[in-house]
């Protein structure tokens, strides 16, 4: 908090700094909420990788149901209509970086996902790679947080009224177990 009441500039560093502190806050809470899967994300006008079952390019295996937050680059790449690539970022449920390319092939005007690439990298590499800038990294990950503890609020909410019948009912049942005795 101290790095954020300044009159100066954050310098690279600072945000390096700030996005691996809010990181480092939030990985103990990540096995406690709801987090998407790496399949289902949307890449190419809506293919979810589950759905084309791409080829893994990747130096390591990694399993299409790995849970965590994920968020697409808004990169697409692609110029000869016949082919490109999207990419998105997240922070796996074990609290890894993660950097992952979708290669796309146009057949019958739909895109498909041919090959995926995963990549495991660190906040530094994870910036340079989806060109973006530390702040929008950092916000991103705040508004992530803000909708984890709504999505809690309202599950709260709705369960709550639960509680009450059960009370209610344990209470009506002790009556009747009372006056049977």
């Amino acid at each position: 908090m101290r790095r954020l009441v300044r009159r100066e500039p954050l310098e690279m560093e600072d945000w390096i700094d700030l996005i691996e502190a809010r990181r480092a806050t939030f990985v103990p809470f990540l096995g406690k909420i709801s987090l998407r899967v790496l399949g289902d994300m949307k890449f190419f006008l809506g293919q979810t990788l589950n759905r084309e079952c791409p080829r893994n390019m990747s130096s390591f295996e990694y399993p299409l149901n790995t849970q965590g937050f994920f968020c697409l680059c808004d990169m697409w790449k692609g110029d000869d209509g016949e082919s490109g690539e999207d990419s998105l970022w997240g922070l796996t449920r074990e609290g890894k970086w993660w950097y992952v390319v979708g290669r796309c092939r146009i057949i019958n005007r739909v895109p498909r996902v041919k090959e995926l690439y995963v990549e495991d990298v660190n906040t530094q590499l994870l910036l340079t790679k989806t060109q973006k800038h530390p702040s929008e990294i950092w916000r991103v990950l705040g508004s992530f947080i803000r909708s984890a503890v709504k999505q809690r609020r309202v599950l709260f909410e709705e369960v709550e009224p639960l509680e009450d019948l059960v009370i209610a009912e344990e209470s009506a049942a002790s009556c009747i177990s009372l006056k049977q005795q």
